[in-house]
C-alpha cells in the first residue's frame, strides 16, 4: 500500500488497540476508530471469507502433514516463526485460500496487545484514521511509495526467493 504515514498516530492507535465483538476498536485524538467488515471492504478491497489458515486448528491444517510443513516453510537459524506463523507461510505457499480479514485483525490486535515494537500497516492505519474524521493536520507524516517496496535483496536476506508467479519460496 502506497500513500502518507503518521507514525505518531499510528503508535497511539496500537496503543489503544482493543478487540470488541470480533472488531478491532482504539482511539485517536478523541476520536472512536472501529475497523468492521466495511472497513476492510472499503479501504484494501478485502472481504472477510476463506480458510482461518493461520490457525492450528483449520479443516485444512488437520490434514497438513506437520513434519513436510515445517521443513519446507520454516526458515532454519534465521526467524522465530510462531505456529500461527508457520501455518500462513504453509497456506500461502499452497496458495491456499485465506481469510486475510482474520489474519490482519488478530496481528494488528497481537502487536497492541503484546507491544510490540514494530507497527506495520501505517498507511492503511491513516486511511482508517481519515475515514473516522482524525484531524491530521500538523502530524509528522512519511510517505510510503514504490521504493519502500520489499525487493529481491530483502527476500535473498531472509533466505526467501520470488517465483515468477508471484509466490515465494524457501531458497536451499
Amino acid at each position: 500500500m502506497k500513500g502518507d504515514c503518521y507514525p505518531k498516530l499510528v503508535e497511539v492507535f496500537y496503543n489503544n488497540v482493543k478487540e470488541v465483538e470480533g472488531n478491532v476498536h482504539s482511539r485517536v485524538k478523541g476520536v472512536d476508530i472501529v475497523i468492521n467488515n466495511d472497513t476492510w471492504l472499503k479501504i484494501v478491497g478485502l472481504k472477510d471469507e476463506g480458510r482461518l489458515s493461520h490457525q492450528p486448528d483449520c479443516l485444512q491444517n488437520k490434514r497438513t502433514r506437520k513434519t513436510k510443513m515445517f521443513k519446507d516453510c520454516i526458515i532454519p537459524n534465521l526467524v522465530k516463526l510462531t505456529p500461527k506463523d508457520a501455518y500462513l507461510l504453509n497456506a500461502f505457499m499452497r496458495r491456499i485460500p485465506t481469510n486475510w480479514v482474520a489474519v490482519f485483525k488478530w496481528h494488528i490486535l497481537d502487536i497492541g496487545i503484546n507491544n510490540l515494537h514494530r507497527l506495520p500497516y501505517g498507511v492503511f492505519i491513516r486511511k482508517v484514521l481519515e475515514k473516522s474524521g482524525v484531524n491530521l493536520t500538523g502530524e509528522n507524516k512519511l510517505t510510503c511509495s514504490k521504493e519502500n517496496l520489499i525487493g529481491n535483496a530483502t527476500l535473498t536476506c531472509i533466505d526467501l526467493r520470488e517465483q515468477l508467479l508471484g509466490g515465494f519460496s524457501v531458497m536451499s
